[in-house]
C-alpha cells in the first residue's frame, strides 16, 4: 500500500485583532436543536487559542495566537457514543463495553473516525466530506487508503471531524481559563473515573451546552499536529500534510495538568486506545440550513 496521505485546502487568513468580545454565545433555542438534532449551534467569532505562559502544565507548542472562526458550524453536544456506532458500523471496538450502549466509543483511529463521518453523512443522504481513494476493501476503514481528500473543505455538506481550532472555539464557550468550569463538575478524569470511561453527557456542560468536552475520552481532531504560528489565523486547519494527528480534551485516565481546554495530544493516524475516540461536526452551510436556523 502507498503511504498515507491526507489533502486539504490551506487557508490561513491574517486577520485584525479586534477589542470585541471574544467569542458570541452558541445557538442552543429550540429551532436550531430541531434543525440538527443532538448537536450544538456555534456561532462564528473570534478568541485566543493556546494558553498563556503562566498557565499551570502549560507547553511551549500551546502559543497564544488569535484565530477568527468565519463559519458557523455544529458540533455533536457529546462524544459518539458505543450505540451510536454500532448502529452506523455493526462493529464494537470499545474496550468498556461492558460500561454500555451510552458510554463513548473508544479504541477508533483517526481513519475510523473519517470513516463514521462519511458513513453518517450517507445514512442522511448528505454528500461525504472526505473522498478517498486506493482503499484496501470496501467498507474496511481499518484497512486504510492511499489518499484522502476533504472535498469541499470547511463548506462540505455531510459530516466531518473539527478542526482544532473548532474543537478549542466550542471547548472554551466565551472562557479563557484552563477549564471551562469546576474540574470535578465537568469532567471524568483520573481522579474520579475509577479507571474507566463513563456515560456521556452525566458530567455539566459547558456555556454552550456541549458535554465531556474535557475529560472521559480525547477527541480526534482533523488537523496534522504541528508547532501554532505567531501570526493571526482565520479557519486555520492545520498544515497539509504530517506525522500524526492531534487529539483534545484528556480523558479518564490522565490527571489534572491534562485537563485543561488548550493541552494538545497526537498520535500516528492508526493509533488507537482506550482513552481516545471523536466527536463529528458540520458546517452550517447554505445546503444545510432550514428555515428555522439563524
Amino acid at each position: 500500500m502507498a503511504p498515507f496521505r491526507v489533502c486539504a485546502p490551506c487557508l490561513f487568513v491574517v486577520f485584525a485583532c479586534s477589542t470585541e468580545p471574544l467569542a458570541p454565545a452558541a445557538d442552543t433555542s429550540t429551532a436550531a436543536a430541531q434543525s440538527l438534532p443532538g448537536y450544538v449551534h456555534v456561532k462564528a467569532g473570534q478568541f485566543t487559542m493556546g494558553s498563556p505562559e503562566s498557565e499551570v502544565g502549560r507547553h511551549v507548542w500551546e502559543r497564544s495566537h488569535p484565530v477568527l472562526i468565519t463559519r458557523d458550524y455544529w458540533l455533536k453536544a457529546t462524544e459518539v457514543t458505543q450505540g451510536e456506532w454500532f448502529a452506523l458500523m455493526g462493529t464494537s471496538p470499545s474496550m468498556f463495553t461492558e460500561c454500555g450502549d451510552d458510554c463513548p466509543v473508544e479504541q477508533v483511529s483517526w481513519w475510523e473516525a473519517m470513516a463514521y463521518c462519511n458513513a453518517l453523512s450517507m445514512s442522511e443522504g448528505l454528500e461525504p466530506c472526505y473522498e478517498v481513494t486506493g482503499c484496501a476493501s470496501a467498507g474496511a476503514p481499518n484497512d486504510g487508503c492511499d489518499s484522502l481528500e476533504w472535498a469541499g473543505g470547511l463548506d462540505c455538506e455531510g459530516y466531518r471531524l473539527p478542526t482544532e481550532a473548532e474543537w478549542e472555539y466550542a471547548a472554551r464557550a466565551g472562557t479563557t481559563g484552563a477549564q471551562y468550569g469546576d474540574l470535578m463538575a465537568i469532567g471524568w478524569y483520573s481522579e474520579n473515573s475509577k479507571h474507566r470511561t463513563h456515560p456521556v453527557g452525566e458530567k455539566e456542560p459547558n456555556a454552550w451546552g456541549l458535554h465531556d468536552m474535557i475529560g472521559n475520552v480525547w477527541e480526534w481532531t482533523w488537523d496534522w499536529y504541528a508547532d501554532y504560528p505567531d501570526a493571526a489565523l482565520g479557519d486555520p486547519m492545520g498544515p497539509p500534510t504530517g506525522d500524526e494527528k492531534t487529539f483534545r480534551g484528556g480523558s479518564w485516565i490522565f490527571n489534572s495538568i491534562f485537563m485543561r481546554v488548550a493541552n494538545r495530544n497526537h498520535n500516528v493516524i492508526d493509533h488507537r486506545g482506550q482513552h481516545l475516540g471523536f466527536r463529528p461536526a458540520r458546517s452550517v452551510t447554505s445546503a444545510a440550513r432550514s428555515p428555522n436556523t439563524p
